[in-house]
Order: structure tokens, then sequence, then C-alpha cells
């Protein structure tokens, strides 16, 4: 399994654990939307898009089949996480510096 791309849209929630939601594409013929990056205390985890059932549960959509594949997925998704956010911050000091100055 081959992750060709992933992107990333970064969820302006402060103090929520949902931080993103993401879209990957598999050997770029498949393409998993809804992808949900949640960030507590136990660190960065991805849930795989889901559905309410009529008992009220949620089950997955698509899921990875297997670890290895959920490996993969798991941290194509992140490395893209996190390069992501750390453009979003610095576009986020740019914005605060240009609108109200350098702090002194």
């Amino acid at each position: 399994m081959n992750i060709t791309e992933v992107r990333v849209r970064m969820l302006n929630r402060p103090g929520g654990r949902v931080k993103a939601t993401a879209a990957a594409t598999i050997d770029g013929n498949i393409v998993i939307h809804d992808i949900v990056i949640t960030e507590g205390p136990e660190g960065v985890r991805i849930c795989m898009p889901s559905r309410r059932c009529a008992d009220g549960e949620y089950r997955d959509i698509v899921h990875p089949a297997n670890r290895s594949a959920r490996y993969v997925l798991s941290n194509a998704v992140t490395d893209e996480y996190y390069r992501t956010k750390r453009d979003f911050v610095r576009a986020r000091m740019f914005y605060e510096n240009a609108r109200y100055g350098e702090p002194q």
C-alpha cells in the first residue's frame, strides 16, 4: 500500500480535541475523506470516517485491514498534520505581526 497524497485541513476550534480533518489518497486510485485528527494527553491519533447506526453506536465506514496498513496510513497522516500545523502557526504569527506590529 502506497499513500500517494495526504491533505490536511486545520480546524480553528480552541480547546477542542479535534484539531484537523484529512483526506488520504491510496495508490493514486482510492481517496479516504473525513479522517479526523485528535490531539489529547495521549498524543495525536487518527479516527477513520464513521457513521452512526440505528442502535446509536458508531461504525467505521472504511478502515485499514491490518496493522501494517494502519501504521502506514497513520504515519502519513500524522506527518502531514505536523507539517501543516507548523505552517499554520507560522502563518498565524505572520498575520498577527502584520496586523498588530512586532512585539516589543
